[in-house]
């Protein structure tokens, strides 16, 4: 009974041992990146920096009050009082709207300024004809802030795709080193059972004491080997704990118990076809956010440039306002328009030699010239970053395979030497060889299978497509 008791308690604590490991896939990681670190957090606020901006040049067509009062009084005389008060509103027609309540008094008051003793109304419009009439520094800012404002959705996509590029490598230098780990961990464990053994036979009489000594050798670097991929393991699980905060912005550590994705599971959804690779580069103008954003600049430097080109021509403006008297204090008289009762007027003004438009307007169009030749190279650039990963993915494809069919013979062939070696044939030295290809060929195996994870995110990060 107490052995079966035994028994029970020893399964069940390899339960609990077992269940105290969990695996920790690249989603689950990339959701808690994308939800709570600082650089996804500042990306969300570019959305509401370019809200800010528009509602901030909206506010340039916003209406205003005015009130102006003055007065003189010398020697107990009213020499003059003077009050205007008013009301002005852009327009997005480039047309100001006015109107104005002005009440005037005094013994010296100059007769322009004179009113009824119920003040004076007029209303009225001010119109650009030449320079303003298409577009004006308002107009502009409103266009550019639009602009902005849709250029911050890609600008918010540009630092998530690199975060999650970022954090995806991280992840999966990660899963190299666990894996190298794991590597080094069997071939450790093989290297301390045949000491061990060699030494038994030794001890029989079996063996010579040169192989105990060649024995323990392989097990002191082998173990030296593991130490150093321990190292590395917990570099990269310091660096992947970078990537990982709380929802306060508290930083967060990775659990000793957590360990990478296999391969497999990793490598299911690695797939790439020729025709998806050419719909992802037509669609590149579309989706890379770095694209799209040398896109909008042009479209910013195109807006200015209409402004320069209006600042060219003279300035002139017309004002047209109609007057009447205010209403009666009883106001039992409405507003009685007359057509005769007007104030008027227009400046002009005009450069002789427009030096200053006319470098505005060069400079303009040469910074929208050098936004266009970026705008260019960038497609160039992202096309053929996609060619060039996709290339490595293929090539990176391949060589898991060629890897996998080495690793397998180096292991037929490592075996066959430990039969040699049992039968009394072999020797602990070509055993050692055997060991070290069958160590090479597994290293190279996973560092292939991580070139090939990285080339298949790289297609995508080029492409603008991991943050989506």
């Amino acid at each position: 009974m107490k052995f079966k008791f035994a028994i029970l308690f020893s399964l069940f604590s390899l339960l609990l041992q077992a269940d105290s490991l969990s695996v920790f896939s690249l989603e689950d990681f990339l959701n808690i990146v994308k939800q709570n670190h600082p650089v996804a957090k500042q990306a969300d606020l570019q959305k509401r920096m370019g809200e800010a901006q528009l509602l901030k040049n909206k506010g340039l067509f916003d209406p205003y009050i005015y009130s102006q009062l003055s007065q003189k009084n010398f020697n107990n005389k009213n020499y003059y009082s003077i009050n205007e008060n008013g009301v002005e509103m852009p327009t997005r027609i480039g047309v100001k709207l006015k109107a104005a309540y002005d009440v005037s008094e005094g013994v010296f008051l100059n007769p322009e300024n004179s009113t009824s003793v119920n003040g004076l109304l007029s209303s009225g419009v001010s119109v650009p004809l030449l320079q303003g009439l298409f577009t004006d520094q308002r107009r502009t800012a409103l266009k550019q802030a639009r602009l902005y404002q849709d250029a911050t959705v890609y600008e918010r996509q540009l630092m998530l795709n690199n975060l999650v590029f970022d954090a995806i490598n991280a992840y999966l230098e990660w899963a190299l080193s666990y894996n190298q780990l794991l590597v080094y961990k069997d071939v450790l464990d093989l290297a301390q059972i045949r000491f061990d053994g060699v030494k038994s036979s030794y001890l029989f009489g079996d063996r010579a004491e040169i192989d105990t000594v060649e024995a323990f050798i392989q097990y002191q670097t082998r173990k030296a080997d593991y130490f150093q991929a321990q190292q590395n393991y917990a570099k990269n699980s310091i660096y992947l704990s970078e990537f990982l905060w709380t929802e306060r912005l508290t930083p967060l550590q990775l659990a000793s118990s957590t360990y990478p994705a296999s391969f497999s599971a990793l490598e299911e959804k690695i797939v790439i076809k020729q025709d998806s690779l050419e719909r992802i580069i037509t669609n590149l103008p579309y989706t890379q956010p770095a694209i799209k954003i040398s896109n909008y600049k042009v479209q910013f430097l195109k807006a200015e440039r209409l402004l320069k080109i209006e600042k060219i021509k003279p300035k002139l403006d017309v004002d047209y306002n109609f007057l009447t008297e205010s209403v009666t204090p009883n106001y039992s008289q409405l507003l009685n328009y007359n057509s005769n009762n007007y104030k008027w007027g227009f400046s002009f003004s005009f450069p002789l030699l427009v030096r200053e438009a006319r470098g505005d307007l060069n400079f303009t169009k040469a910074k929208m010239q050098d936004a266009d030749y970026d705008y260019t190279f960038k497609i160039v650039e992202y096309t053929n970053k996609v060619k060039s990963y996709y290339v490595e993915f293929v090539n990176a494809s391949n060589q898991v395979g060629f890897y996998k069919n080495i690793a397998a013979n180096q292991f037929r062939l490592l075996n066959a030497e430990k039969s040699n070696f049992d039968s009394g044939e072999g020797s602990i030295f070509m055993i050692n060889i055997r060991e070290q290809n069958l160590l090479s060929a597994r290293l190279k195996l996973v560092e292939q299978q991580i070139k090939y994870e990285k080339a298949y995110y790289s297609i995508y990060w080029s492409a603008g497509l991991l943050a989506l």
